[in-house]
This record gives structure tokens, sequence and C-alpha cells, in this order.
């Protein structure tokens, strides 16, 4: 199957087996293909080799499904191997494939919720879709989607980078030389409220580059092919174009161009596509992929949502050069992910998908599986959506669909203590040396970033602060 950049093989069977992956793996060095990333995870096993003679990559990768007798019964264990051209895909950084600790630490980590508005009383001032900045410790974001394609969202976001970038920079305002630096802009699929904002971001804030002092260095993504989700319910209209948009996908290369960087650095951004099981390092955060549409195949994918790549960061807290005992920080982003894929990862990690932090997916109503949470068992919960659609959802006390999943979340998740709904302001929680700090007072304590209007969280009581909720919620 076309995979967009490349074409997708899949094989099924009794000979299926680690040995005869290998062998197949070795078969590939005796070509001349070199390992360019190997990673193992419950069982399954994901390489990616490089032939610069013969102009090709090739994602191969052994799917055992360790947990598919226990979560369910529809996965069988498989080879698949995606090969594409070097001309078409760009691999990962190869100083990116290690942990270097060597940066100039200006800051805590910190993950900020981009306040969402729904309600707005007109359409251009309301924000909504998905919205996460990660402070790194270099000082340098990862922007998590993006959100619509409305100017609220371009501009709160840029207020969040701006006021979380002085705050690692002893309050100085950013400059030319030294500018507002997105390390990775993450996409999670094609559905306009999660990317659609990234172009407006662009066409304003870097292409102003001397005005404004921002700049992007990587697009981080894997887009499924219009042959994947041909059937999906993106559907297609009378000229065969997808009612998803596919403009960030096809048109990439056009936005990179409108941006530039620091004096001496190269301009633009880089566009990876990534793979189920490759890891990655930005400054002091390393990254996996868990899913991407790729794993979906043979089964068609009828819900575009399935095409959300699913990443997990593990944020450690550094001093020194060194990381701190015991800091380490993991969050698990879903994006849009829907029922198969949450189903296909059950299959896949089992336990192995447990995380501190969570992101519903799909803005809580019709995501992942309630058995899913349960096997992610995370302490918070990031929603990405509004305190009244967010009511709304763990008001309904559903008996089954996509508000049963929501209900229990909020309700029967035993192992979660932190609901974080994205309303009210820009909440932003710090990674110490101890971890995730969920306080609302000290210097490290949840706070509002970049907003107009100074919101003191620790000075406000707990039933106030309704985007926050601790020891999960409770009616008032």
């Amino acid at each position: 199957i076309d995979v967009h950049d490349g074409m997708e093989y899949y094989y099924e069977g009794d000979g299926v087996t680690p040995e005869a992956y290998n062998k197949y793996c070795q078969a590939l060095v005796a070509a001349g293909y070199t390992v360019y990333t190997d990673n193992t995870a419950e069982n399954s096993i994901f390489r990616s080799y490089v032939n610069t003679e013969k102009n090709v990559t090739l994602y191969v990768a052994y799917n055992d499904f360790k947990h598919a007798g226990k979560q369910e019964t529809e996965h069988k264990k498989a080879i698949r191997i995606v090969a594409s051209s070097l001309d078409c895909v760009n691999l990962l950084d190869q100083e990116l494939l290690t942990q270097d600790l060597s940066f100039n630490r200006m800051q805590n980590t910190s993950i900020t919720a981009v306040q969402l508005d729904y309600m707005a009383a007109t359409e251009e001032s309301s924000v909504y879709g998905n919205i996460y900045v990660v402070t790194l410790e270099d000082g340098s974001f990862v922007v998590l989607d993006g959100g619509m394609a409305l100017t609220n969202d371009r501009d709160r976001l840029y207020s969040v980078l701006l006021d979380l970038y002085k705050r690692g920079h002893s309050n100085m305002e950013p400059t030319v030389e030294n500018p507002i630096r997105v390390a990775a802009w993450y996409v999670s699929h094609g559905h306009g409220d999660h990317y659609a904002a990234t172009k407006l971001f662009i066409e304003k804030y870097c292409a102003n580059y001397n005005t404004y002092k921002v700049t992007i260095d990587r697009l981080i993504a894997n887009f499924a092919s219009d042959e994947e989700h041909y059937n999906s319910e993106a559907g297609r209209d009378a000229t065969g174009v997808g009612s998803y948009n596919s403009t960030l996908r096809d048109h990439y290369a056009e936005y990179s161009a409108k941006v530039s960087d620091a004096p001496g650095e190269e301009p633009g951004f880089k566009y990876i596509k990534v793979h189920t099981g490759q890891r990655f390092w930005l400054a002091n955060v390393e990254f996996e992929v868990m899913y991407t549409h790729e794993d979906q195949y043979p089964r068609r994918i009828h819900v575009y949502n399935n095409t959300s790549t699913v990443i997990r960061m593990a944020m450690y807290h550094t001093e020194n050069g060194a990381v701190s005992e015991n800091s380490e920080t993991t969050v698990l982003w879903t994006g849009d992910a829907h029922t198969y894929a949450s189903a296909w990862m059950r299959a896949t990690y089992g336990d192995y998908l447990q995380s501190d932090m969570v992101q519903v997916a799909h803005h809580g109503y019709n995501g992942c599986e309630w058995a899913f949470y349960q096997l992610v068992a995370p302490t918070c919960v990031w929603w990405p959506t509004d305190m009244k659609t967010y009511r709304g959802y763990h008001n309904a006390k559903a008996t089954g669909g996509a508000a049963y999943v929501d209900y229990n979340v909020n309700y029967n998740l035993s192992s979660a203590k932190y609901m974080i709904v994205s309303d009210v302001c820009n909440y932003t929680v710090t990674i110490t040396a101890n971890g995730a700090d969920y306080g609302l007072e000290g210097s490290t304590g949840v706070f509002s970033a970049g907003d107009a209007t100074t919101v003191t969280l620790g000075k406000v009581s707990n039933t106030s602060v309704t985007g926050f909720m601790k020891t999960r919620h409770n009616e008032s």
C-alpha cells in the first residue's frame, strides 16, 4: 500500500518469527544496507536501514503483539517494511539518536496547555483544537499540533512562547541572534484543528523574523496517503479531494521556505517522517514513537483519526550535565487516536504503556478505549477541551460509547490525581528534580504562561480554579 513518500509491504502467517525477521535483516546488511535505528519493546523489534548507493531507506518492524491474547484477539504476528527513497524523506539527525546532556541549561522543563475557548462569542475569538507547548531545559520548545486556523490560536501560542522564553532568559526579549527556537513542531495528523494554525503561525511570526525573532528547526510527523484513507469518514468530494486538509503535508517545503534563522544557522525547517519504535532526544527529553498510521494496515482506515502519530516523552531534570535521580516524568500524547489505534497499542505494549501523564485522545469524546487508559494508569490527565464541553463529557454517566470512556476516565481511573482542562488560563506544570510539581504555590508551582492578565493560581481557591482539579474532580 502507498503510505505517502513510500510503499509498505506486510507479511503475516506461520512463518513470521523473530528468526525469520533477523534472517531478513542479515540479508539487508549483506546487500549493503546499514542499521540506522534499532529498538525493541515487548518482544517487538523496530529497525531502519539505509543504503546510500541505492538511495533507499527501509523501516523494518517485527510486530510480536505480545499482549494480543490478553488484550484482544485480532492481531497476528507480522513483519512490515516501509520502503522510501532518500530523496523523499529525511532521516532523524544522527546527533538526536543518543543522549547528549552537554547543552547549556536555561530553565526547567515544563508543559503548557494553551487555553481553549469553544464557546466564544465569534468564530475569530474562538480557540479550539489541540495545542500544547513543552519547554526544554536548553530554552527551546516543542509545539504539539497548534490548533485551528483562527488568529487567536496563532497569537495566543506566540504569547505563550514569548513568556516562557523570557522566563528562561532573565526576562530578556528574543533577538535575531538568539530567537525563540521551536526545536520540533509535532503534528499528530491532518485534521485542521490540529495543524491549521501552524500555517498561520509561520506566515505571521516566522515570515517576519526580524520583527518576532522566532524560528522552527524540525517538523515531525507521519502523514497518511490519499489511498490509505480514501474510504475513511474524511471522505472525498466531487473532485476526488478529501475533506481533510493536506496543505501542510503536500506543501511543507513552501512553508519551510518562510522560516529564517539566526546568522550562521541554516534557514527553514527539516521535515522528519518518523516510524513506530524510533527513539530520539532533544536536549533533556527522550521521544518514543508508539504508533503511526502504517501500523493499521492491512486493516483499512475507516476513521481518519486513526492516522494520528502517538508519541511518548520521557522528561528528565538535569543538574551539571547529569540526570537527577528519580526525576523522570513520562507523558503520552495521543492526538486524536481512535479505538483501533488504542487496540493496536494494547496488543503491542500492554503495561508498557504506563505513563505519568496522558493527553485524552480526540479532546475526550470518541477516542481511545477505556481499557487503554487503564493500562496507561496516569497520575495526570490533560484534556484538550474547554470546561463547558468537558463538563458535558464527565456528567454524561453513559453506559457505553464515547461518553462512557470519558466518564470512567474522570470517576474510575484510580491512578489519576489531577485533571487539567485547557480552560481559564494557560496551565503550566514544571518538571523538577522530584518530578512534576502540581502544587499551586512556590517557584515551580502551576502557573499560567503568556496571559494578558496575571493569574496567580496560588492565591485563588481550588474550587475557583475550575480547570485544575486536584485528587480527581468532584461535583463542585
